[in-house]
């Protein structure tokens, strides 16, 4: 099976318009269009129906695709963006948007960190400089 190549900064801003439109609904969910009776168990049929179809088209997208060596790792990466649309669900329930989303980003952060660490990537001043001002809007975010 061979995997569609994408432009990875088009991507990413695709990423970061469907996570946007994501948490303001999530939140709009929960506050305007709320009628009382809503709560996070209703969001869990969409979570799993979203992951399973992810997974399905994956396994099967054109005829005869078969498993290789990347098959597991690509099943273990839908599973861990389905727990974590799961724990994003959560968290946008339960606490104000201007901070959650804040403090969810800082996984850019420390995806940067990891990268530079433990894959080999190289230390930049950027690279490092984005780091910390992504700590220090998450400070002003919270103190404010």
């Amino acid at each position: 099976m061979q995997i569609p190549q994408l432009d990875w900064k088009v991507a990413s801003i695709a990423l970061l318009a469907a996570l946007t439109v994501y948490n303001v609904l999530v939140k709009l969910y929960t506050t305007e269009l709320s009628t009382g009776r809503e709560d996070i168990r209703s969001f869990y049929p969409v979570i799993i129906v979203i992951g399973l179809v992810a997974l399905a088209l994956f396994l099967y997208n054109g005829q005869g695709a078969k498993m290789t060596e990347k098959t597991p790792l690509w099943i273990f990466v839908i599973l861990v963006l389905l727990g974590a649309t799961y724990y994003l669900t959560l968290v946008a329930f339960n606490g104000p948007l201007s901070v959650v989303v804040p403090i969810i980003g800082l996984s850019a952060a420390a995806s940067a960190v990891i990268a530079v660490l433990f894959l080999g990537e190289t230390f930049t001043i950027a690279k490092g400089a984005g780091v910390l001002l992504g700590l220090a809007s998450i400070y002003l975010l919270l103190k404010g």
